[in-house]
């Protein structure tokens, strides 16, 4: 019996052999099998990360997008106050060339006017200028005249 065991014990070693060059690569493939998983864990928490910024970025793509819409709805509505207010403005300033046109008149006969004032006045300056005797046209002239005592024409 012992033979028969020394024999199978023989037999057995090359398979045994090949069962741990097996197991071994096995274990091997295992580790690295483990290995792989816990990069893939990783990765998955960081795609889970970009995952949640890229949602959190959506969310506030939609609600830009949101906001933007509701402004384009308010052109057609701001389109007519501009026309409105534009309209407006139109009649002001129509209204504030008839009152510069008006004013302009008044100021061109004020000046007409002015003119032939200032005219009479230096004709009036002069006949007075033309009646006084060489004895007030002196005193005039003297040093007892100040500006304080009256303007004599």
């Amino acid at each position: 019996m012992r033979e028969k065991k020394e024999r199978m014990e023989r037999q057995d070693k090359p398979a045994v052999a090949r069962l741990a060059q097996v197991s071994a690569k096995i274990d091997e493939a295992k580790a690295a099998s483990d290995a792989i998983r816990a990069d893939i864990a990783v990765l998955n928490g960081q795609l889970d990360k970009i995952k949640a910024e890229r949602d959190a970025g959506n969310a506030k793509l939609d609600a830009m997008r949101a906001e933007q819409q509701e402004a384009r709805s308010d052109v057609p509505a701001l389109m007519v106050e501009k026309k409105e207010l534009w309209e407006v403005i139109q009649t002001l300033r129509d209204k504030q060339r008839e009152i510069r046109v008006a004013f302009n008149e008044k100021w061109e006969e004020f000046k007409k006017q002015d003119k032939a004032w200032k005219g009479w006045f230096a004709q009036e300056r002069k006949k007075r200028c033309a009646q006084r005797t060489p004895m007030q046209a002196s005193a005039m002239l003297s040093s007892s005249y100040t500006w304080s005592s009256g303007i004599h024409i």
